[in-house]
């Protein structure tokens, strides 16, 4: 989907990369392994806040200790009571394409 670079990112801007999930309502772990796929973690992260990445060791591999941690702070902790939250109100928002 092309759009102007002054337009924001919207959550529905992630065609088979998240999307499905943050239109559910669903918290994301997020493990990108590809070029666009990186950016949509840090978005999914930092921006719109609806999960977590999880990040590579030395040796470039994310280790169970790592995911579980990051689905522990999701489903468990108090940061990710917040990330629920917030996926629920973006189920809520109809997606327009």
């Amino acid at each position: 989907m092309a759009r102007n670079s002054f337009e924001p990112k919207q959550a529905t801007d992630l065609d088979g990369a998240g999307g499905a999930q943050i239109c559910l309502g669903v918290p994301v772990v997020a493990m990108p392994r590809w070029t666009d796929r990186t950016t949509n973690a840090k978005d999914v992260e930092g921006v719109w806040c609806l999960g977590l990445r999880t990040g590579p060791d030395e040796k470039g591999i994310v280790r169970r200790e790592n995911m579980e941690s990051c689905l522990r702070e999701v489903m468990e902790e108090e940061r990710g009571k917040e990330i629920q939250k917030n996926a629920r109100i973006c189920s809520a928002i109809p997606a327009t394409k």
